[in-house]
């Protein structure tokens, strides 16, 4: 089609190896490992100092953890991030790898994407030290920093997450709906939500974490006009 035209794709070779090894194995693809943490750039100084963090230490902050994720109450939301598999992880959330010899930084994400399922990832991440006790599986070590910061070091499997939104069309998303008073309801996935450009009202659910693997975003996405649904009115938005 004419407008598809010079559209090209980069896949790293790393997860080429990954998908080909497991389709030869397995039969079929489960997906790329995720971290399921979201968090926040420490690129202040003061910033770091109001969390209580040496003038020598770097990370980032964790905002967010995937409840259907294995980090789940093992990092958990206000620890500070420093390592990754013993990477030092930057102030701007990157790791420095090695590649041809040269020293490249990468987003803290493509350690965990480029693995193996089954492989381990470790972490070191500061926690202050009045939270209550660390989970089963979590080892406390010395304390550090202005504000008794804990570090803590943590080992896991990680593994594809279910994602909120369904992504790809005839994968994980297909058309479905239900018709009730005229009005027409759908499962939001990603095919549907770039048929409506932009789609503010829906896009924070985008980036969301499931909190339990049977939660789906259901949305009204017309109205067939008829008596009983008189004053309904969508808006041109779902």
């Amino acid at each position: 089609q004419a407008f598809a035209q010079n559209i090209g794709y980069v896949i790293p070779i790393s997860i080429v190896h990954l998908f080909l090894e497991e389709v030869s194995s397995l039969g079929k693809w489960t997906g790329v490992s995720e971290l399921g943490v979201w968090f926040s750039l420490l690129e202040s100084d003061t910033y770091r100092s109001f969390l209580g963090m040496e003038d020598y230490a770097t990370g980032v902050l964790v905002h967010d953890v995937a409840p259907t994720g294995p980090l789940h109450e093992k990092i958990r939301p206000g620890d500070v991030l420093t390592h990754i598999d013993g990477l030092e992880i930057s102030n701007e959330g990157k790791v420095p790898i090695t590649i041809s010899g040269q020293s490249v930084y990468v987003d803290v994400d493509a350690i965990v994407t480029c693995k193996p399922k089954g492989d381990k990832t470790s972490f070191t991440v500061l926690r202050r030290d009045d939270l209550e006790d660390s989970p089963k599986g979590v080892t406390k070590n010395k304390k550090i920093g202005k504000k008794k910061l804990k570090s803590i070091q943590i080992s896991e499997e990680l593994t594809p997450l279910v994602p909120f939104v369904p992504r790809f069309h005839g994968f994980d998303a297909s058309p479905n709906y239900v018709i009730l008073g005229g009005l027409v309801f759908s499962r939001l996935t990603m095919p549907l939500y770039n048929c409506f450009n932009p789609w503010y009202a829906l896009s924070d659910c985008v980036d969301q974490f499931k909190k339990a693997n049977s939660n789906e975003v259901v949305t009204l996405i017309k109205i067939l006009r008829h008596d009983i649904n008189i004053g309904c009115d969508l808006n041109d938005e779902p």
